[in-house]
């Protein structure tokens, strides 16, 4: 695995359809964002029966999704421009899409209303902190991640003594990158996040024999597309 047992929150991804209606523009909330609450906010029946001896049970008969969201106002972010641009918008104009990918690419995704918009404020030497909500309507649906398809790439000895490199392409607005460990790790999900190396295709990696060369296509937002994995041997790294 590349992800350690104790998640991280901010290796989890929040986005939302700014362009909802039309052709989706799917934009990250993270820039600016401090705190994302999960609330099920569960509708709870408690009732006494005979048979409890004057105690009641519980039965959950409902809930909603909300996500609430605690960020500094960034000007010029995309999804902070658009979410605070509907603050005196009302009905329809409040509705999205939005989906939250979690750090090992499990997806819940649905439609979404723009709730309790409270803009910027606060104190003279103070940043300007704001927040909102999503309210899903109905369930959300849940996608559970899979193993991320194969990364067509070619490993050969790089061009300076003690190197390796790989060959790839990535797709339009996508990035390479690589991690070099000793094993051979369990292959990511897709969607999942991990901590590579940037990587420009052909430039020289620094490795020795055995180590584990893995290697990525990331998208636009640093998650798991495409992956491969090679164990180096001595005709995969640049002798004297």
């Amino acid at each position: 695995m590349f992800n350690c047992e104790i998640p991280l929150n901010y290796e989890s991804l929040l986005e939302i359809d700014a362009n909802y209606g039309g052709t989706p523009s799917w934009v990250p909330l993270a820039a600016g964002v401090k705190s994302i609450g999960h609330a099920l906010n569960e509708s709870v029946d408690q009732t006494a029966y005979y048979d409890g001896d004057g105690f009641a049970e519980s039965e959950v008969i409902g809930a909603q999704y909300v996500l609430s969201v605690t960020l500094d106002r960034r000007y010029g972010d995309t999804a902070q421009d658009y979410i605070l641009g509907l603050q005196l918008s009302l009905g329809c104009s409040r509705k999205t899409q939005a989906r939250w990918t979690n750090f090992q690419g499990d997806v819940k995704s649905g439609l979404v209303t723009i709730a309790n918009i409270t803009p910027p404020g606060g104190d003279a030497q103070a940043k300007g902190e704001w927040s909102f909500e999503l309210h899903f309507k109905a369930k959300p649906a849940l996608a559970l991640a899979t193993s991320a398809p194969a990364l067509t790439a070619v490993v050969a000895a790089g061009s300076v003594v003690g190197s390796t490199k790989f060959t790839a392409t990535a797709g339009a607005g996508n990035t390479l990158a690589y991690i070099l460990k000793n094993g051979v790790p369990t292959a990511p999900n897709a969607g999942a996040y991990v901590q590579a190396v940037a990587y420009t295709s052909g430039a020289n990696i620094a490795a020795t024999v055995g180590k584990s060369l893995n290697m990525f296509e990331l998208d636009a937002n640093g998650r798991v597309v495409l992956f491969a994995t090679e164990v180096l041997a001595a005709l995969d790294i640049a002798s004297a």
